[in-house]
């Protein structure tokens, strides 16, 4: 599959290195901190995986609807237009045929354990994934606010690899969703289950997988 003229180097590493069959998964987060002022406080972490075969025209459809080469669901639901491109987004990801959810919950008590709360969810994330599709090939993260952060994520990850609950050959990066438009996809599906619990309702996405040992709500 031909790559993009301009592309990040972490990206470049993963996608050489894949094949049509292999899969990638994009991961991005959501919560509710106990000072927001809703019943309950929650951290959720999601995970989408696409054949690598179809990441070109998955990029291309959400570039198409968005009708733009930037997205940030929190932003768009600011006002009336957003809201409605939301929506023609989220119906877009259930025309997706190939695509797989799996979305990690934890309960928060305080502020500080939104930390324990990712890498908590993000070991179960990763384990499912693992086990659930043997052609994954690499993990793309959201970058997070500053490099110590991403670090947090990498010592999880290591420790994953020494107990062998994460091959050595799957390959990860941290990208912001600009030089990856996949991850539009995660930041999609997190918004929506934390909208579930923020403002009642069901959540609109179809076809996610349930992630053993965590709190999961599908619809």
């Amino acid at each position: 599959m031909p790559l993009p003229d301009r592309i990040h180097p972490s990206l470049l590493r993963i996608f050489r290195r894949s094949t049509p069959d292999d899969t990638i998964a994009f991961v991005d987060e959501s919560y509710v901190a106990p000072e927001e002022d809703f019943s309950e406080s929650l951290y959720i972490l999601v995970g989408t995986a696409i054949k690598f075969e179809h990441l070109a025209s998955t990029r291309s459809l959400l570039r198409e609807t968005a009708q733009s080469s930037y997205w940030h669901t929190t932003e768009s639901m600011r006002n009336c237009d957003g809201r409605q491109k939301v929506e023609e987004m989220l119906k877009l990801c259930d025309d997706f045929e190939d695509l797989q959810y799996i979305a990690c919950l934890r309960p928060l008590q305080r502020n500080q354990d939104i930390e324990h709360a990712r890498q908590d969810c993000l070991e179960q994330l990763i384990t499912t994934f693992t086990k659930n599709e043997p052609s994954l090939k690499g993990i793309l993260f959201e970058t997070r606010h500053s490099q110590s952060d991403n670090d947090k994520d990498r010592n999880t990850l290591k420790r994953m690899r020494k107990k062998k609950l994460l091959h050595p050959e799957i390959n990860l990066a941290w990208v912001s969703p600009a030089d990856e438009t996949c991850l539009w996809i995660p930041d999609l599906v997190a918004f929506t289950y934390r909208r579930t619990f923020t403002h009642g309702g069901q959540s609109r996405v179809k076809g996610q997988k349930v992630c053993p040992e965590s709190r999961i709500f599908t619809d």
